[in-house]
């Protein structure tokens, strides 16, 4: 038997922790020998061409919130092991129906604006200045007689 020359590299994804028990349970009923085998029989078995992936109409936002805030949320998403962002949506998505009467944040505040420049005024013309230069005598050459 020739051998080929494949080389297996490590693939690392999220995966939610149901989908991890429903490869696990098919492993151990299939007598597969890994999870990698479990994958690969997935991989190859699916039809792609009828994939249809499920998309989520999404927009990206810039705000500003205060450092404390920000310091606070980084050091919460590091403890949680989760992405700013995801912290984000989560409290967004646990805003109550009916909101209290939002106080707003103390926020920087924003750069004063720098006031416009004025258009340039014409230039004014200055008379040319011609300097007149005293000419120096020349001595002129004597014609030589023959």
């Amino acid at each position: 038997m020739k051998k080929t020359n494949i080389t297996n590299t490590p693939l690392t994804f999220d995966i939610r922790e149901d989908l991890l028990r429903k490869v696990n349970s098919f492993r151990a009923k299939a007598h597969a020998r890994s999870v990698s085998e479990v994958i690969r029989y997935a991989l190859s078995s699916f039809s792609f061409d009828k994939f249809k992936p499920q998309v989520k109409n999404h927009k990206q936002i810039s705000v500003r919130i205060p450092d404390e805030m920000r310091l606070e949320l980084s050091k919460n998403a590091k403890t949680k092991n989760v992405s700013l962002g995801e912290l984000l949506r989560a409290a967004l998505e646990a805003l109550p129906e009916v909101p209290k009467k939002v106080a707003p944040a103390p926020v920087a505040a924003p750069k004063a604006a720098k006031p416009a420049k004025a258009a340039p005024k014409a230039a004014k013309v200055a008379p040319k200045v011609t300097k007149s230069v005293a000419k120096k005598p020349v001595k002129k050459a004597v014609a030589k007689s023959k």
